[in-house]
């Protein structure tokens, strides 16, 4: 599995240049991240640091610099859902932009990258090793034999963006159609009016459609069933009640859906809605063996023939939890990027040697005018009661790496403070992975929990699930009384 994800890799970087250098990364001001001795600098400009996917993708990054030692690098990023900003660095020279999705295959260009939904990885482990343990207390056999799915629903002006909602309706019929198999139901967005657009017209036809005519019909039936716009609320430790769970493609275009981070470890089989969108471990997922597949032609039969198979059930829940531990826990994701920067310095042998040496990199950033014509700034995060939130510094002439960065007059350096001072009230307004456990009626917040962590044994600190489970059930969980995760 993990072969397949790395030919993957190695397939699409192979698609440009070797003799990019390092300027070529710079000057995509917008999406480079910069990786000097375990320490990340991003430009003030850096995507929109006020918007979560740019600022969890950074968390995401330090806390994985913070579990091991990972070599200089510089790489472009794009916090799209779709996969369509490779082109946003294309000044002569088309960069290796790391996406989070390719919303119609693999073939489109650019290198795929885990999604910035896990936030802070030691934090995902915990908050996984909590879900571990509601699982472990609802028996396989004592679900509900049904795949369940909850999401929302949103309407757009366009076809090009009605691929992903098109299959969520699908879902919706047929749950209404099967109540028995299928239990689907979401949240309509902004409290609009649900419309169905007319399909059959000229300009939806590029955008790729299916339109199933017996859908359009059992649609306008959902008109009079509201049930399945209310209560769709569920959270993630209710899913476990469920012996199937279903992912639909995301609302906003058909790419990747956060969901689908968070069904792989609990214990129940996985149903993929067929669809065009890749992500980076799906190399490593086959129909049938690590999940199923069902389209709105075909899902309730899927769903009755594996119900009656129940070697094959177990098998797929085995499988779905191989893929958790290698691809999506916290070491994971931790090996897949380090691998990923590791083919990045080993492709651009002309960026690394600017990277590897400290006298080298400082002329290059000094000749492109940092601290005056454009400023790096240093991104950490510490662990507040609202969780992980992004601290920004600015380069000064003692900086043991970059010095050349340091701001260099008064001028720019309150220019800079301010940018600063408006991106930190932006970091303000959202919080970041903030959870609380409820045991018995008490209240644990996240963050003790992660201090607690630091006082357990050397094997839970370095990642290793098992014990951390069996320590948190220990201290947590003597009781009988189920945890509820909220």
């Amino acid at each position: 599995a993990w072969d397949s994800v790395m030919r993957e890799l190695d397939r699409s970087l192979n698609e440009f240049s070797e003799h990019l250098i390092f300027e070529d990364f710079v000057a995509c001001e917008k999406h480079f991240v910069l990786l000097i001795n375990n320490r990340i600098f991003v430009s003030p400009n850096y995507e929109n640091l006020g918007k979560r996917k740019p600022s969890d993708h950074l968390i995401m990054i330090y806390s994985i610099l913070q579990r091991r030692q990972i070599s200089s690098a510089v790489y472009v990023f794009d916090s799209g859902a779709r996969g369509n900003g490779y082109d946003n660095c294309d000044n002569g020279h088309r960069l290796p932009m790391f996406l989070i999705s390719k919303k119609f295959g693999f073939n489109m260009p650019g290198l795929l990258f885990p999604n910035p939904f896990f936030g802070n990885v030691t934090n995902w482990d915990i908050e996984r090793s909590l879900y571990d343990e509601y699982s472990d207390r609802n028996a396989f056999k004592k679900r509900k034999a049904r795949a369940l799915w909850r999401g929302s629903i949103e309407c757009f002006k366009d076809c090009a963006k009605d691929m992903g909602i098109w299959q969520r309706w699908g879902a919706l019929v047929q749950s209404w159609k099967h109540p028995d198999l299928l239990d689907a139901k979401a949240t309509p967005k902004h409290n609009e009016a649900l419309s169905i657009r007319n399909v059959s017209h000229i300009d939806c036809e590029p955008s790729g459609l299916v339109v199933y005519p017996d859908m359009v019909a059992a649609y306008k039936e959902l008109q009079k069933f509201p049930s399945a716009f209310q209560d769709s609320h569920l959270d993630h430790h209710k899913y476990v009640e469920y012996q199937f769970l279903l992912n639909l493609a995301g609302s906003k275009g058909g790419g990747y859906s956060r969901n689908l981070n968070h069904i792989w470890s609990l214990g129940s089989v996985v149903v993929l809605w067929d669809a065009h969108f890749t992500e980076w471990y799906f190399p490593a997922l086959h129909d049938g063996e690590t999940h199923i597949t069902g389209d709105y032609n075909n899902v309730i039969d899927t769903l009755k023939s594996v119900r009656r198979d129940p070697v094959m059930v177990e098998k797929l829940r085995t499988n779905a939890r191989q893929i958790f531990e290698t691809f999506i826990s916290g070491e994971g994701l931790s090996n897949y990027v380090a691998a990923a920067f590791k083919k990045l310095r080993e492709k651009f042998h002309n960026v690394t040697k600017v990277l590897d040496d400290h006298l080298e990199l400082n002329g290059h950033l000094k000749q492109l005018g940092c601290g005056s014509k454009f400023h790096l700034l240093e991104v950490s995060i510490f662990d507040s009661r609202k969780g992980a939130v992004l601290n920004q510094h600015s380069i000064t002439s003692d900086d043991p790496d970059i010095p050349a960065c340091a701001v260099q007059d008064d001028t720019a350096k309150e220019k800079l403070l301010e940018t600063l001072r408006t991106g930190q009230q932006a970091l303000k307004s959202f919080s970041v992975k903030s959870w609380s456990l409820y045991l018995n009626g008490e209240k644990y917040d996240m963050i003790n929990m992660i201090k607690m962590l630091k006082h357990t044994p050397a094997a839970a600190k370095n990642g290793d699930t098992t014990h951390r489970r069996r320590y948190l059930s220990q201290e947590l969980t003597e009781s009988s009384g189920p945890a509820c995760i909220v």
